[in-house]
């Protein structure tokens, strides 16, 4: 009696997909920014992946979405099989499907993949765990009339409160500003070109824009300090405060590195030296609830490493 034997599994792998990177794309595609529409394909099929996964997973979190992205970007090259996650998988195999029609380059993938990131990071102000996840399934009207309700009248209190105009609101949260006369902030394109670097190119590009778009270096430090990296933390305070020496919320940071890696030595005089010195600058440059959030924080550090010690002795 013969046997059929039992076929393996097809692994596909996306790289095979992919047309080449050119040396023309590499330098002059920086991010998708005002290109979005020529990708468009391969941006639903992300934001696709990511509502399965909210349906999948109502409680999921903007953070996890984002460790799923990076992990998925850095082992790009892998085949599908090597992804254990569920969101993983349906976005390999989504990407697979719009790409068996459409090619791209390995660059521009990876783009896409990072203009969602930029895109997660660009609703952050929205003081939402799942600020992203939600505008996003509100966009693709998977909200019953009631959750739709509570959702949009939510949005619209938060927005009056920080001062954007109702125009702006409604068409925020259409996603269509066909209509509407929008000046962006001149930091909107340094930060999403952020989002499209590779890891190695993020320090420098950290440190050279500081003066202009200052909240990258906090978006960057956060990063860093999630992956344990705390001498590359240490090196970017550094960086920054060469270029503008005693910027105390640096200081204040290079404490938090110095605490991260278990030097309380240094950390207590990081900490003390700032909160002796906040108010040399004039509350114009900082502001007086940014400045009493800080000494909070800071105050709360110094206590966690004095209980800390005295646990230890």
């Amino acid at each position: 009696m013969n046997f059929k034997e039992k076929e393996e599994p097809v692994t596909q792998v996306i790289l095979d997909l992919l047309r080449p990177d050119s040396e023309i794309i590499q330098k002059y595609l920086k991010s998708l920014f005002d290109k979005e529409e020529k990708y468009l394909e391969f941006l639903y099929a992300i934001e696709e992946s990511i509502v399965g996964e909210f349906l999948r997973n109502k409680n999921i979190k903007d953070q996890e979405i984002i460790s799923f992205l990076k992990h998925f970007i850095e082992n790009i090259d892998k085949p599908s099989n090597y992804f254990g996650s569920s969101f993983e998988q349906d976005l390999y195999q989504n990407l697979i499907d719009v790409l068996s029609d459409t090619s791209i380059t390995k660059h521009e993938l990876l783009l896409c993949i990072r203009h969602i990131l930029w895109s997660i990071d660009n609703r952050s102000w929205l003081d939402d765990q799942q600020a992203y996840i939600k505008w996003l399934v509100h966009l693709f009207d998977l909200l019953n009339k009631e959750e739709k309700e509570i959702y949009e009248k939510h949005i619209r209190t938060l927005c009056k409160d920080k001062g954007v105009p109702d125009q702006q609101v409604e068409a925020m949260l259409k996603n269509d500003f066909t209509d509407v006369d929008v000046k962006c902030d001149e930091g909107v394109p340094i930060e999403s070109e952020y989002f499209a670097l590779d890891d190695s190119k993020k320090l420098n590009f950290v440190v050279k824009n500081f003066q202009v778009v200052p909240s990258l270096c906090e978006i960057y430090f956060q990063e860093l300090m999630e992956q344990g990296d705390y001498d590359l933390a240490e090196k970017l305070c550094k960086s920054i405060l060469e270029i503008v020496p005693e910027c105390l919320p640096i200081v204040a940071l290079l404490g938090v590195v110095y605490k991260g890696k278990g030097n309380t030595i240094l950390a207590k005089y990081h900490f003390d030296k700032v909160l002796n010195n906040l108010d040399k600058i004039p509350l114009d440059l900082f502001p007086k609830k940014e400045r009493d959030f800080l000494v909070q924080q800071i105050k709360q550090m110094l206590k966690e490493m004095n209980d800390l010690k005295i646990r230890l002795r």
